[in-house]
């Protein structure tokens, strides 16, 4: 995803999951060799199911996969031979 998409995705985020309040939220630019993504990734550091719910489903509606990975919940655009592969990890 690019920076327009992914901003659109936090806003998203902040209007339809109240269980964002107070988590931190960070925006990773893209990376020349990345085992997810060659886009942006957003990370949200929660390990709470209702909001890593919340989220995936809005990353799904934007064709985006998600996975919980420690404490952190990561929204990414998958490589495209990855395209099935939209789920958790």
């Amino acid at each position: 995803m690019d920076r327009e998409e992914a901003l659109r995705v936090i806003k998203d985020i902040f209007e339809r999951c109240r269980e964002i309040e107070g988590k931190s939220l960070t925006l990773l630019p893209p990376k020349d060799s990345g085992e997810l993504s060659h886009t942006f990734q957003i990370h949200i550091r929660t390990a709470e199911p209702i909001l890593t719910s919340c989220v995936e489903k809005i990353a799904k509606e934007h064709g985006l996969a998600g996975f919980q990975e420690e404490n952190y919940f990561v929204v990414y655009k998958p490589h495209p031979k990855n395209k099935n592969k939209i789920s958790q990890r």
